[in-house]
């Protein structure tokens, strides 16, 4: 009778660890939120499965339409093209997925996304992947109300707006990528000429003495693969989007996010330029 009790006590002294809300439910608070924290004006939000709008819509306030269009499983690609080539006229697609194991095992939407249009982001909230693809990434013009600048990458290319959120995060993250927290930056690049080397980007947080605090990601499909620089068209604005991880044990205070355009050697073609300051709480 005392072993069984001592083995209930035990059992029951561990339900509030087993049963913790992260351990068995899918994070929608935390996609939600980021989506409407970094949404543009112009963007549509996809989440596949269908039937799953509306836990994500119980916590979305963004101001972006969602979609929701497939409903059957998925086994070829001519299934989602019609619903993705709908979705165009937006600047950019938020796919929001989990469950898909069984109604997409081929992963056909995030597939025909990927296969078409730059990675911005992607996000892991529990049970939940969030990934941003831009589905303009090539204009006229920056967007309307963008810190504006004018900075020279040698002389083919300026940088001529640039944006960094948040503007204030911990340095660590337990909801989407443990350890560590994320800056998201966009980039408008624009084209006097077509360049005759492939560049890249260097994107970093720094503190007042210089020091680095948090490098760039680098992802297969972002923008600089699939629209390399020695293809960009004269008078044509690029937009790139990137994630500075951050170190997880960087001190509170200021930083600034800074960028650079390095040539195929990666020498910078020019100086770094700021495009946000941080604080790190």
């Amino acid at each position: 009778g005392v072993a069984l009790l001592l083995t209930a006590g035990m059992w029951l002294a561990a339900l509030p660890a087993n049963w913790a809300p992260t351990n068995f439910r899918e994070d929608w608070r935390a996609a939600a939120q980021y989506v409407a924290a970094q949404e543009g004006a112009n963007d549509a939000v996809v989440v596949h499965v269908d039937y799953l709008h509306v836990a994500f819509e119980r916590y979305f306030q963004g101001q972006s339409p969602v979609f929701f269009p497939f409903t059957e499983q998925l086994t070829a690609p001519d299934q989602v093209e019609p619903p993705l080539l709908g979705l165009l006229p937006f600047d950019s697609v938020w796919l929001v997925q989990a469950h898909t194991l069984y109604f997409d095992p081929d992963h056909l939407v995030e597939r025909w996304l990927a296969d078409r249009f730059p990675l911005a982001t992607e996000q892991y909230p529990n049970g939940v992947t969030v990934k941003r693809f831009l589905t303009r990434y090539r204009l006229s013009q920056p967007p309307a109300g963008l810190p504006q600048i004018d900075a020279a990458f040698g002389p083919d290319i300026n940088l001529v707006a640039c944006q960094a959120a948040p503007t204030r995060t911990p340095a660590t993250d337990v909801r989407s990528h443990p350890p560590s927290a994320w800056i998201h930056v966009q980039l408008y690049w624009l084209a006097h000429r077509t360049p005759s080397a492939d560049f890249t980007t260097r994107a970093r947080m720094i503190d007042a003495q210089g020091q680095v605090w948090g490098e760039r990601l680098h992802r297969e499909r972002e923008t600089l693969r699939l629209w390399p620089t020695s293809r960009w068209q004269p008078g044509e604005i690029v937009r790139e989007d990137l994630d500075v991880n951050l170190n997880p044990i960087t001190p509170p205070g200021p930083y600034r996010i800074v960028v650079a355009l390095l040539d195929p050697t990666a020498a910078p073609l020019g100086t770094e330029v700021g495009c946000g300051e941080i604080v790190i709480d």
